[in-house]
């Protein structure tokens, strides 16, 4: 092959990966349909191939592929789909293919692929199966109809059952990887440590800030090759190191005592996390509801060191959402949710190269979208309960340094629980009642700077409040005393 000849490119890209995998409520089935998309897809669908090709690169849910002749390109995309259909059918998967493609003008060649790629995914039907006959019941576990017997769970769709086999694959693969022979995964949403009826989770989704830019900033193959590798690496790698720092916090009982872990049928401590998706820039993970915000912290603070060593120079962040729900709240929505709240963090991210978090608390069930919820729970004579999302630099007036702060002085000087939620409701009152509350705290040597409360019509004391309940005091502590 002479890839100077290799002037018919090929772009493939996963359309709705996070439908694909989040769709079901099942965390066996988000587990399986991560893995597919992560490790099975690209290499099943290739090893099938018996044409010559050159790969530019893999990454994201993105391939892009070069050809001698444009029948090759042809014969190439007619066993790559046919393989996804039959394989793992519910992925949908959208082409754009140019045939005067150039290695030497490659950003004029992938600016013109993703061009394609936009208009044939604006033509793409929103979903696609291999056609039915007859009359078929659906699926329990999806939107499709049952197909075949599936072990305890009856007749399920072949997509279901699919991703449940991938599950499997998945556990093993992630727990050989765990550096302590203590500790396991979970593929089952109940078994992160909380209570049973009263527990939460919380599903954290993390994108890095900019990268896509990087990628369209990319003068050569070489280039975009090797920064999908990277960010695969350093989004891998971080994972990796958040998962040995939680078995370290356990085993050293660092974490509290209000933290107990389920063990599994040989004995084995189950962790209170599971990663879903961890391939890309995008990471998605569900945990145990009170370490959602401290375990998004550490993942980004992780990742940014990673990303920034050598000549970087800080110019890689991140931003998260985290939404905590009851464990039985359903998981598309609530994942869904925390793609809103990442996205508020982005937002805020673009004022400066910072990393944000952004987190929500859903005691109940949720209707709407995110400003829908704010407006709801959160707003009061046009003043908002929140001052979501944070900044993780801590010289930044808005940082979460600053609402870990608020919750130590509470802590320090003994507040009680039942003044803590009396000072909830009189920031709802008039000023003259806040100042009455703070000169009744005084005589009872209790500090309350009534100036710090509301700043542009916004307070954090309804953040710290949450922040009580759903981080780990044990490191919150650390923290600050740190």
């Amino acid at each position: 092959m002479d890839p100077i000849n290799h002037n018919h490119a090929l772009l493939l890209d996963i359309i709705s990966i996070q439908e694909y995998v989040f769709s079901s409520n099942k965390l066996k089935e988000n587990i399986g349909a991560s893995h597919i998309i992560e490790h099975e897809l690209f290499k099943t669908a290739l090893e099938k191939i018996n044409v010559n090709y050159k790969k530019v690169y893999i990454g994201g849910g993105s391939a892009l592929f070069t050809f001698a002749e444009k029948p090759l390109l042809y014969d190439f995309l007619k066993s790559f789909s046919s393989t996804v259909l039959t394989h793992f059918p519910g992925i949908q998967l959208a082409a754009a293919h140019i045939n005067n493609y150039s290695d030497k003008e490659f950003k004029l060649s992938r600016t013109q692929l993703s061009q394609k790629m936009i208009n044939q995914k604006s033509l793409t039907p929103s979903f696609i199966h291999l056609p039915k006959e007859g009359i078929f019941a659906d699926c329990p576990q999806s939107n499709q109809y049952q197909e075949e017997k599936y072990a305890d769970l009856g007749f399920i769709s072949h997509s279901s059952s699919v991703k449940f086999e991938a599950c499997k694959r998945a556990q093993k693969k992630r727990n050989r990887e765990i550096d302590s022979s203590n500790f396991v995964f979970t593929d089952e949403i109940e078994n992160f440590g909380q209570e049973v009826d009263k527990g939460y989770i919380a599903i954290v989704h993390i994108d890095g800030n900019n990268i896509g830019q990087q990628f369209i900033n990319c003068d050569s193959e070489q280039e975009i090759a090797d920064l999908s590798k990277q960010v695969k690496s350093f989004a891998t790698d971080s994972m990796d190191d958040l998962i040995a720092e939680i078995c370290t916090l356990f085993e050293t009982k660092t974490i509290g005592d209000e933290f107990v872990l389920p063990k599994d049928k040989s004995g084995k401590n189950i962790l209170p996390i599971r990663p879903i998706l961890t391939g890309g820039d995008d990471v998605t993970f569900v945990c145990e509801g009170r370490l959602g915000i401290f375990l998004a912290e550490r993942f980004i603070e992780i990742f940014e060191q990673k990303a920034n060593q050598g000549p970087n120079e800080k110019s890689i962040t991140a931003c998260a959402g985290v939404a905590i729900v009851k464990s039985k709240f359903p998981f598309f929505k609530a994942y869904k949710l925390s793609e809103e709240l990442c996205h508020e963090a982005k937002k805020a991210s673009r004022s400066g190269n910072h990393s944000w978090i952004s987190f929500h608390i859903a005691n109940s069930g949720v209707s709407g979208d995110l400003k829908a919820i704010r407006k709801a729970e959160l707003k009061t004579m046009d003043r908002s309960l929140t001052m979501n999302p944070y900044c993780l630099d801590s010289n930044h007036p808005n940082s979460i340094q600053t609402l870990k702060n608020r919750v130590h002085h509470f802590t320090r000087e003994g507040w009680p629980i039942s003044k803590i939620m009396e000072l909830r409701d009189v920031v709802l009152t008039s000023e003259s009642s806040l100042k009455l509350f703070a000169l009744e705290q005084k005589y009872r040597n209790r500090t309350l700077d009534v100036n710090s409360i509301w700043k542009n019509d916004k307070t954090n004391i309804w953040d710290a409040i949450q922040l009580m309940q759903f981080y780990p005091i044990n490191l919150l502590k650390q923290e600050v005393n740190g």
